[in-house]
């Protein structure tokens, strides 16, 4: 055989000559013939083989690599551990988890800070009882939340299955929400105390916590399915529409809240103020409120002037056509002339202009005027400025321009609450282009 040939093919010959070029002076025995189709010696050590002139061995590229093992699937025949599936999930499991989080989901943006303001102020005032207030006030901040956030989802449902349980991790800010108030509204026995509402539009959102599905109210459910979290979604996206559509027709009311304005507000007290509250009105014109209108304007010309009331007379008006009879509720705000000597001589002299303002704008004759003076005090009403604030709870109150405890108690309290009134008394105005609520004098008119 050619010995080229032989050398090839006698592994030992091979490892022998390659063994001598490492470390002269090895012999190889016949224990140490590997077989060369198991286990290769490292191709990086090999730099070339040639036959005609022996192995070269490029020694700067021998290393000993640790070699990363890659541990194959285990075929012992044991199935691998499969997740661990969704423990049974009942309402009161949901509710609990909200509560725990419950600082946390009703932490309120500057808008939302402003709309808890409002209604606050405005159910405190309407003599609502603790409990019923806090739940009124969460609950137009969801109802807010649910039109303005970015889902109206209570729940994210992970699968399809209809029968799978939902996890309690998978609640969104509305599903957290809609738990909490849940919860108080049948541990503070709301659905009972809900005939105080002045408005059937909120007494009706209400029933968005007596959800029924196949005859069972949810607070009732023993465990929460997929099922159960798809119907309470498709709920909520009613309810959202809902909520849209009751903005959409009341859109004048619910912008109000705009024109609070503190540094707009702040203005008016450069000077004294004498703040009064009327409730204006006339048997002949209750169902007119053009008619209001007109007369009030005409009372305005009476007020206003050098030699009259007062050359400076700011105020809100508020028509209010929530009952049969229509009125104006006005919050005055009044430089006060010298020429009156007190409180009651000026609440008198827009009485009795009041009076003036009707018959000349019916048209009565001199003669009617005294039918009119009689009633006066109906048709002119003076009124506390507030029920459940102490400090408005009065019928006047003269402001200093630099008495800064009031002017602030005015601007944060009284202000935002007479306004309030023409956002959560929603009516539709029988002039659909006449404005419900106007302020005069604050720098600009609204």
């Amino acid at each position: 055989m050619h010995k080229s040939k032989r050398f090839l093919n006698d592994s030992r010959a091979r490892l022998q000559a390659i063994t001598e070029e490492i470390r002269p002076g090895i012999a190889v025995g016949s224990g140490a013939t590997y077989n060369l189709q198991q286990e290769e010696i490292d191709q990086t050590a090999v730099e070339s083989l040639d036959l005609k002139e022996g192995v070269k061995i490029d020694k700067k590229r021998i290393s000993f690599k640790k070699k990363e093992v890659i541990r194959g699937c285990d075929v012992s025949g044991t199935s691998p551990a499969r997740p661990s599936p969704i423990p049974p999930c009942s309402i009161q499991d949901l509710i609990t988890y909200a509560l725990d989080n419950n600082e946390n989901i009703w932490k309120y943006d500057k808008h939302e800070k402003k709309l808890e303001k409002l209604v606050n102020l405005y159910f405190k005032e309407y003599g609502f009882d603790e409990n019923l207030r806090v739940f009124i006030v969460k609950f137009f901040i969801f109802m807010d939340s649910i039109i303005e956030g970015k889902t109206e989802k209570a729940i994210w449902i992970k699968n399809m299955d209809p029968k799978a349980f939902v996890s309690k991790e998978s609640l969104t800010l509305i599903g957290q929400r809609y738990f909490t108030l849940l919860n108080e509204y049948y541990e503070c026995n709301i659905p009972k105390k809900m005939h105080v509402l002045d408005s059937s539009d909120l007494y009706n959102f209400l029933k968005v916590f007596e959800v029924v599905e196949d005859g069972t109210i949810f607070w009732k459910l023993g465990v929460f399915t997929n099922q159960n979290a798809l119907f309470l979604n498709n709920r909520l996206l009613d309810f959202k529409k809902d909520l849209i559509a009751h903005k959409a027709k009341f859109k004048k009311n619910f912008n109000n809240i705009n024109y609070i304005n503190e540094k707009i507000f702040q203005k008016i007290f450069i000077k004294d103020r004498l703040i009064l509250r009327f409730e204006f009105k006339s048997a002949d014109m209750e169902q007119d409120v053009r008619l209001l209108s007109r007369t009030f304007a005409n009372l305005m010309k009476r007020l206003k002037g050098e030699y009259r009331l007062s050359e400076d007379i700011n105020y809100i008006k508020f028509i209010n056509e929530k009952n049969s009879t229509k009125y104006l509720d006005v919050l005055f705000f009044i430089e006060i002339n010298e020429k009156f000597n007190s409180v009651k001589e000026v609440i008198e002299s827009i009485q009795d202009h009041w009076v003036r303002s009707i018959y000349n704008i019916l048209n009565k004759s001199k003669s009617e005027e005294k039918i009119y003076s009689e009633r006066i005090e109906i048709d002119a009403k003076i009124k506390n400025l507030m029920r459940n604030e102490s400090l408005f709870d009065t019928e006047d109150l003269y402001v200093g321009s630099k008495d800064k405890a009031k002017i602030k108690a005015v601007i944060d309290i009284l202000i935002p609450y007479f306004i309030s009134l023409a956002i959560f008394l929603p009516v539709e105005s029988s002039l659909s282009k006449t404005r419900q609520l106007t302020l005069v004098g604050f720098g600009t008119k609204y």
